[in-house]
């Protein structure tokens, strides 16, 4: 007769380890790096370090909505909670750029892609207000309930002008001296 509890111990132990497959292949899946970057090892690096600008720390209070930077830059988006003054965003996403960033529970978050795209591209973020309510301190409200806007979110954009411009010429430009 066949000893069952070692059987049944085979197969926990084989479950465990496809449960385990199974979730790291989901995790990986998760990660989300922007143009002119690469995932490795759960973290978005530079694809090619050879071909890159300046860095650009951009960062992203919410109180302005234009920023511009240069084709080639290495584009530094900085989220820092302790720098925002009354919209705390719980997300931001730059579609253009497949960036997508989970502010939820991160005081200081950094994310880096590099400009490889020219032209004005749209980002977008939800969030919540903070407020000071008396006797209770600071707190997180919904934007709607307590300030009155619409939506908890905002919007703005990041230009990306050319590296390099062509500067065109008339013959008037061109004053030739005989």
């Amino acid at each position: 007769m066949r000893d069952w509890s070692k059987v049944v111990a085979v197969a926990i132990i084989g479950l465990v380890i496809i449960q385990s497959l199974i979730l790291s292949t989901q995790q990986n899946q998760n990660v989300s790096c922007g143009d002119g970057t690469i995932e490795q090892d759960g973290t978005c690096v530079l694809a090619d370090e050879n071909n890159i600008g300046r860095e650009v720390n951009v960062n992203i209070d919410f109180l302005e909505d234009e920023f511009v930077v240069t084709e080639g830059d290495v584009v530094r988006l900085v989220f820092d909670r302790e720098n925002y003054d009354h919209y705390i965003p719980n997300s931001f996403e730059l579609t253009a750029y497949e960036v997508e960033v989970d502010l939820e529970n991160g005081r200081y978050v950094v994310y880096e892609f590099v400009a490889t795209k020219i032209g004005e591209f749209y980002y977008s973020s939800e969030g919540l207000c903070r407020v000071e309510i008396p006797g209770a301190g600071e707190v997180e409200v919904d934007c709607a309930i307590y300030c009155g806007e619409t939506e908890n979110g905002r919007t703005g954009t990041i230009v990306v002008e050319p590296k390099y411009t062509i500067k065109r010429y008339t013959a008037d430009d061109m004053r030739f001296q005989i």
